[in-house]
């Protein structure tokens, strides 16, 4: 659960120092030292009285964000470093030796009738407004929790939810988000653009979501978690929900709040 480490590249020594003294009030990030080990590059320039931030991901400059100052440009940045931040600390979290397999593939497109006829996918190269599809299967008789990291830094549990809320899965069945009779909701890509992070977790115990600093409900059927650290403070949704059957009163997962 290290802080976030950055490489500060591209202006001169003055404003990185003072980029540098601005992110001191984050308690989740830091910047690197010379030869120090770094998860993302954090590129500063000054234009037209605009300090401009650029998180590099994979040599690939994300969203271009500006403020008056170093604090502000990083005020604006903070949504994007809190996702980076969330996205390090749940990659890392794994079994290295599991008693049983768990598999977790999704299916992308425009049409809700085709999605069962895409390609299945590990790594999604989705666009905003695409409809995406989750399916998971494990060998055997779990309690499966499903995370989904958002673009904006937002966490959401996506399972379990209100159609099995104990999590309980029945071993060789593939579960499938956007199906009537199974979880009848639809879950589409919104923005920004950046990378989402989907993260199943199993057990033959329920987890304890309590222990992950469970918030308070926004309202029936939702979860929402805080991380150990305090980089994120409020979890909600960046995948917009949409109701497959037309009854009313159900409450989808996850929801608005």
């Amino acid at each position: 659960m290290g802080r976030l480490r950055l490489l500060l590249e591209g202006a001169d020594s003055g404003l990185q120092s003072a980029v540098q003294k601005a992110m001191a009030v984050y308690d989740f990030v830091e910047a690197a030292g010379k030869d120090q080990r770094f998860d993302y590059r954090l590129q500063i320039r000054q234009a037209e009285g605009q300090v401009e931030l650029a998180l590099v991901r994979d040599g690939t400059p994300g969203e271009l964000v500006s403020g008056k100052d170093a604090a502000a440009a990083l005020t604006a940045l903070r949504p994007q470093l809190e996702n980076a931040c969330a996205v390090k600390y749940l990659s890392a979290l794994d079994n290295p030796d599991p008693p049983f397999k768990v598999e977790i593939w999704a299916n992308r497109g425009s049409n809700p009738d085709t999605l069962g006829q895409t390609r299945d996918e590990k790594l999604v190269q989705a666009e905003v407004g695409d409809l995406i599809r989750f399916n998971f299967r494990a060998e055997k008789a779990c309690y499966l929790t499903l995370i989904d990291l958002g673009t904006s830094g937002k966490v959401n549990v996506l399972f379990p939810n209100q159609y099995q809320p104990d999590g309980l899965i029945q071993g060789g069945k593939v579960y499938r988000t956007g199906i009537k009779g199974e979880m009848p909701f639809q879950i589409r890509a919104t923005g920004p653009a950046g990378r989402e992070l989907v993260k199943v977790i199993a057990s033959l115990d329920s987890l304890d979501i309590p222990s992950l600093r469970m918030g308070k409900a926004g309202g029936a059927g939702t979860r929402t978690i805080e991380s150990g650290s305090e980089f994120v403070r409020q979890l909600v949704r960046d995948l917009t929900v949409e109701e497959i059957s037309s009854d009313e009163g159900v409450p989808l997962v996850p929801t608005d709040k």
